[in-house]
């Protein structure tokens, strides 16, 4: 029986929205049985970033299509976002699950809009970094797992829905 040195993770749903990594509570895993679930994972997941790393030195072996584009698209996105001195946009907010796959956002009232009534310039409770909307939602209740998501801005620094991108491209 090969080594148990494999660790799978995975950020699960739509890879612009969620950046929660997560754990495979399997592992840590053979090789074999980690690059199995792995593939799973990245078929069944609809896009989900996945990759499969060694415990001790982060080596990955594996990284589904999601997780190469979020890599690769990582550093243009964040080329020269801020250097010292400059304020970086707040584009985190803070998201909880909430019914079959619904999503709420947290508002800068405290109260929660849900993803279906999300609308250009909604009054989210925005943050700069990925760290601190995580912080927040860490003094959130948990039963909903709170979590830091990233929004799109438009040029004002309001939240942009995707349906408005849809529009303009038209």
């Amino acid at each position: 029986m090969g080594q148990k040195i494999w660790n799978l993770k995975y950020v699960a749903g739509n890879p612009a929205m969620f950046t929660r990594v997560t754990s495979c509570a399997d592992n840590p895993m053979t090789r074999a049985h980690a690059l199995l679930a792995a593939e799973v994972v990245s078929k069944n997941g609809g896009g989900w970033r996945v990759w499969v790393e060694r415990i001790d030195t982060l080596e990955r072996i594996f990284e589904s299509a999601a997780e190469r584009f979020h890599l690769t698209h990582k550093n243009h996105a964040t080329a020269g976002v801020e250097t010292q001195g400059q304020r970086m946009a707040k584009n985190w907010g803070v998201a909880r699950f909430f019914g079959m796959g619904s999503i709420q956002y947290l508002l800068e009232s405290g109260a929660w809009l849900a993803d279906r009534d999300l609308f250009d310039g909604a009054p989210i409770l925005l943050f700069e970094s990925m760290a601190d909307a995580d912080a927040h939602a860490a003094t959130l209740p948990q039963d909903r797992q709170p979590h830091g998501v990233k929004f799109m801005l438009d040029d004002q620094g309001k939240v942009q829905t995707v349906s408005q991108k849809k529009e303009s491209r038209k």
